[in-house]
């Protein structure tokens, strides 16, 4: 956001140097928390790379199959085995890691195949080698990765098709509807055998059959969750936070491109001498008291599905997919409720972690009296010793936000040693938070930059650009550093 007034002078000065020799910086990999299900490798990618890696990409898509090119939406590849007139069963499968085990010489034969961008795709594969430091996967959590994703298993459904079957994929997913049991497995066999065709295997513990009625059931199966959950009243209040930004967790992607990464733009955190009462804040961008009692009711449902004694999965998984959208409303909306329940979401749902750093940023903003109950509550969050790098990572991004007028708290010092960190990603953001808050050190945060990872160097310098614009610009190491710098500097952002 930082360099958007310059993408002109920028795309111009990358362009130039993508047109001669350059090295790319492999990614650093983040291990993001997968509710119940472990983590995700995220590849955090530089400036200079993600923009080469976006561009190369984009020029190739514009030359795919419209069907690959353009995702349908995801509602619709659930519901498209249904139109198939003769379909009895549906079998739903997906991928095993399937982003980690894409093999690039297969990629760029489909991909010069489908759009016959020889020379974009053979740049791509140069730079995808560099990025993951073999000739295997994607980054994660990346738009681009997705159009790749969707060439290289789309083989699979183009023979499926050919064989005679009704099949669809979405990313790594596949739906393909059958008339017999006995053509099911057919189907199963011959996706699982064309999978390892491409290196790949199928998910056993993901790899269902359905009659119909019970596929059109397990469709609905969200929907009869809440249903459960909330009175009709209460549904009706709900549909302000759904809103339909949100899907069943277990079928879809729980991370936004936005979510894999950090330094955050959403207002100046000021002072508190800034907030002169408990009022002060911007009452025109506050959300309806209907969408803020719906949010509290989501709280509340999911507390009392994690604390029941009979847990049901899907009623879990309901009201955690409630909670992401309603923790940022409920802490804009200035209520301390989610408050004393921040550690339970974090040990319980980790995936949850950004949406409860940003419940704590904006519950932040709302007033001074606010801002002291957010400082304490993280003064006593960094002390637990269960969280992950990458929740560390979202706290350290939260205290960004929290200045103290001048008083040193438990959550400063806590970011003074992560700075030490031999994560480069929570140092880096450890940095960045430091220099916006103004507490950080010139020379440590010099120093900091040739030792992190060079995928985070921008955010350190970031935060050094906070700290000292002067200080910043003299070490920068190049254009693309400078006009950081000197964004940053004239952003009081």
């Amino acid at each position: 956001m930082v360099l958007l007034d310059s993408h002109v002078k920028l795309a111009t000065n990358m362009k130039n140097r993508a047109s001669k020799q350059f090295d790319v910086n492999r990614a650093d990999i983040v291990f993001a928390d997968k509710n119940r299900r472990g983590s995700r490798a995220i590849s955090e990618i530089g400036i200079f790379e993600r923009t080469l890696y976006r561009a190369l990409v984009e020029l190739i898509r514009n030359s795919l199959p419209a069907h690959i090119a353009e995702r349908s939406e995801h509602r619709a590849f659930r519901a498209a085995p249904l139109a198939v007139d003769s379909a009895r069963y549906v079998s739903s499968t997906d991928i095993s890691s399937y982003y980690e085990f894409v093999d690039h010489e297969a990629l760029g034969q489909e991909l010069e195949a489908q759009s016959g961008e020889a020379l974009a795709i053979d740049s791509l594969l140069e730079v995808l080698g560099a990025l993951m430091g073999r000739r295997v996967g994607l980054p994660q959590i990346h738009a681009s990765s997705d159009v790749l994703g969707d060439t290289y298993i789309d083989v699979v459904r183009r023979r499926l098709v050919r064989a005679g079957y009704a099949a669809f994929s979405y990313s790594d997913d596949f739906r393909i509807a059958t008339p017999t049991l006995a053509d099911a497995k057919s189907a199963l066999e011959m996706c699982a055998r064309e999978a390892r065709e491409l290196g790949l295997t199928l998910n056993e513990s993901k790899t269902y059959t359905f009659g119909r009625e019970k596929y059109v059931s397990s469709l609905e199966d969200f929907s009869s969750a809440e249903l459960q959950l909330f009175t009709g009243d209460e549904l009706r209040e709900l549909e302000v936070v759904r809103l339909g930004v949100y899907e069943p967790l277990a079928d879809v992607d729980e991370y936004s491109d936005e979510e894999a990464g950090f330094g955050v733009d959403l207002a100046d955190p000021g002072s508190d001498e800034d907030l002169h009462s408990e009022t002060e804040f911007d009452v025109a961008g506050l959300p309806s008291i209907a969408r803020t009692e719906a949010a509290e009711k989501a709280l509340s449902a999911w507390l009392e599905q994690v604390g029941a004694e009979d847990q049901e999965a899907q009623l879990i998984a309901t009201t955690e997919s409630l909670l992401r959208v309603s923790l940022p409303i409920l802490g804009a909306a200035a209520s301390r409720s989610a408050l004393p329940h921040i550690s339970l979401v974090l040990r319980l749902a980790p995936s949850l972690t950004p949406a409860a750093a940003t419940y704590l940023i904006m519950l932040s903003r709302t007033g001074r009296a606010a801002r002291v109950e957010v400082q304490e509550a993280l003064d006593v969050l960094i002390e637990e010793s269960a969280h992950s790098d990458w929740q560390r990572a979202w706290l350290a991004e939260a205290a960004g936000w929290l200045r103290s007028a001048g008083v040193d708290r438990e959550y400063h010092r806590w970011l003074r040693n992560l700075l030490m960190s031999e994560r480069s990603g929570l140092a880096a953001v450890a940095a960045a938070s430091m220099g916006r808050l103004g507490i950080a050190n010139v020379s440590e945060l010099q120093r900091l930059l040739d030792a992190v990872h060079p995928a985070w160097r921008h955010l350190v310098l970031w935060g050094l650009a906070k700290q000292d614009g002067a200080a910043a610009m003299s070490v920068a190491e190049d254009m693309l550093e400078r006009s950081l710098v000197a964004a940053t500097v004239e952003n009081p952002r």
